[in-house]
């Protein structure tokens, strides 16, 4: 395991009760609030390889964390907590990807522990990542993103994943800092498309060596992420074939290809026994 300080942020919105942030399907307080408390107690307890947890709630919602603050200091970890009322004129209007950009930049600008690390990850509140551990390995890259190419998942674009990932932080500043002003989710052009757009260039992206296991609820949705074991089985296969890179070997763009072959012949299959 990587011996370096290991900095997780936990990106959350606590009180949305009185915005109309589209698209969202889990608006109550109660359950929005047990979930991220949850999350944040999880990574305390759980994830052994992160020394510094910072959590920031951009609906300025006043509660008091003084006991996980007490069970940071049980489990050795450095814990920061901040709360501030974002913009949510904007987010209302662009989409929730507005108001987790303006979390991470006020994290930076804000946090102390943030600059113990050249590097942080990011994970979307209220979920938890059950394999976080076995995910930092030695010699890890700065730089770790997940892409979800059209072939895979029947988008229109490529996107990349923005529930979970590692990064550089002079290459969250240069590259990702300000992307959220871009973004407009009544447009369909998410959080996820604006990061691809800004990183397709970027030649030391790379993705985890494994799929990781998230469990949690879409806060979008309302559906739960949690999958079958084959599923995970599956997606562990894709990883090790390369599907989730930035970049690609002509094998692994081989592989794509085929696998956008089987998909275009299961959706022929589907219209057929429609008919």
């Amino acid at each position: 395991m990587n011996p370096q300080i290991h900095t997780l942020i936990i990106t959350g919105a606590i009180d949305i009760r009185n915005f109309n942030v589209f698209p969202t399907a889990l608006v109550d307080l109660n359950n929005r609030l047990e979930q991220y408390l949850y999350s944040i107690k999880y990574a305390i307890q759980n994830y052994k390889s992160i020394k510094n947890i910072i959590f920031c709630d951009n609906t300025d919602y006043k509660y008091d964390y003084s006991n996980l603050f007490e069970l940071a200091k049980v489990g050795n970890k450095n814990i920061e907590i901040f709360s501030f009322q974002g913009d949510y004129t904007s987010i209302e209007r662009y989409g929730k990807g507005y108001g987790e950009g303006e979390i991470i930049e006020y994290i930076l600008n804000n946090s102390k522990l943030i600059h113990t690390d050249t590097c942080f990850y990011k994970l979307t509140g209220r979920l938890i990542i059950t394999n976080f551990d076995s995910l930092v390995i030695k010699n890890l890259p700065e730089n770790l993103f997940v892409l979800q190419p059209p072939q895979k998942v029947r988008s229109a674009r490529n996107y990349i994943e923005t529930f979970f990932y590692r990064v550089n932080i002079d290459l969250y500043k240069k590259e990702l800092m300000h992307v959220y002003k871009t973004v407009s989710d009544k447009d369909e052009f998410f959080m996820e498309h604006a990061f691809y757009k800004a990183l397709k260039d970027c030649k030391d992206i790379k993705t985890f060596h494994k799929y990781p296991i998230v469990i949690g609820q879409s806060g979008t949705t309302g559906v739960r992420y949690d999958l079958s074991k084959f599923r995970i089985f599956e997606e562990n296969i894709y990883f090790k074939l390369g599907i989730h890179n930035l970049h690609k070997t002509k094998f692994q763009e081989y592989i794509l290809s085929f696998l956008q072959f089987i998909l275009s012949v299961q959706q022929k299959i589907v219209v057929f026994k429609l008919k």
